[in-house]
């Protein structure tokens, strides 16, 4: 979570200094050698952001999955911790070895950065028809 919030921090703040030095550029003197040094600044700043948020800086983990992931792991573990006592305890096995997977599954899925709509549901491409399937062979 820190480092999802450290990186949009981090985009939000290049787009400030290129829009402060805009403003300085707009009130700086036209005759100024000044001007075209702080344009090719401003310049190369924005090319670079137009880089990074293409489509492959989109994509994104679901930050809601990961953390109910993380609680699944946490509660096999305290099942675990508790089950190793012994005697009617071990029990608590089958809990924690369900909720085990069910956090690894959970971890796997929403922790990978893939293209997310607004849901944070994963974007994947339509897949074909049986009868289109069918006509490729």
């Amino acid at each position: 979570m820190v480092a999802l919030w450290l990186k949009r921090a981090r985009s939000t703040h290049v787009r400030d200094e290129v829009e402060q030095d805009q403003r300085i550029l707009a009130n700086l003197h036209e005759e100024s050698t000044m001007r075209a040094v702080l344009q090719e600044s401003i310049d190369t700043r924005i090319r670079r952001l137009a880089a990074s948020t293409d489509k492959a800086s989109r994509a994104r983990r679901d930050p809601f999955g990961v953390g109910l992931a993380v609680f699944f792991l946490a509660l096999a573990v305290a099942f675990g911790w508790w089950a190793v006592p012994g005697g009617w305890w071990l029990l608590l096995w089958l809990p924690a070895v369900f909720f085990g997977l069910l956090g690894l599954v959970g971890l796997y899925q929403d922790g990978r950065k893939v293209l997310r709509d607004g849901e944070g549901n994963e974007i994947t491409k339509p897949r074909a028809s049986r009868k289109e399937r069918a006509g490729r062979y």
